[in-house]
């Protein structure tokens, strides 16, 4: 160590000088990382609020627009179902199928071993794609569509809308249904970079 020429405080040789401030950035970053994890803890309860807010959200805009198509296919088609019916039935039907979905992934990440593994793309096993793992990404994005919620779905949302409708039979519903759903997984196939 040098002493500085004025008579103050102590001066770092070359070889101290450089190996100093390295020595107080990784205590500096060693301290940021703890402080965020402190404060995220601190924050746990504001966290999981709003991660579950926008879950709820997003399920609620999703029903929304759902309902807004198959209300204008069936205009289209000539059935004068009024837009709150339609509504009524795909947000109590996507409501139910997220909730067993949410269910069943948070039943699969607690009794998993290591949730590390869970493959966050298809983290159920309610489709093919889980099971055969292809490896073309247009052969597992068509396999992960025909998932059996999904189907359980369309079934569901057909049966209400023939109820909630005297002209429409479950079989003209179930195409009312399939065809959107059809052209989503279409066009979802076509442009992967959109979904």
């Amino acid at each position: 160590m040098v002493r500085s020429p004025a008579g103050g405080g102590p001066v770092l040789g070359g070889g101290q000088l450089l190996r100093h401030p390295a020595h107080r950035l990784r205590n500096a970053a060693a301290l940021d990382a703890e402080a965020v994890l402190e404060s995220a803890l601190e924050r746990q309860a504001q966290i999981l609020f709003f991660q579950g807010l926008s879950t709820f959200a997003g399920v609620a805009v999703a029903a929304l627009l759902s309902a807004k198509v198959l209300w204008l296919v069936l205009e289209v088609k000539g059935d004068d179902l009024p837009f709150r019916k339609v509504l009524a039935v795909v947000a109590h039907v996507t409501m139910l199928t997220a909730v067993v979905r949410q269910s069943m992934l948070a039943l699969t990440v607690t009794l998993m071993r290591d949730p590390a593994r869970l493959d966050l793309h298809n983290p159920l096993a309610t489709n093919l794609a889980f099971y055969l793992r292809p490896a073309d990404p247009t052969v597992f994005r068509l396999l992960a569509a025909a998932d059996l919620l999904t189907l359980a779905k369309i079934c569901l949302v057909a049966l209400g809308l023939s109820a909630v409708s005297d002209r429409l039979s479950f079989r003209a519903a179930l195409l009312v249904v399939l065809v959107p759903w059809g052209a989503y997984v279409g066009l979802s196939l076509a442009l992967p970079a959109l979904f």
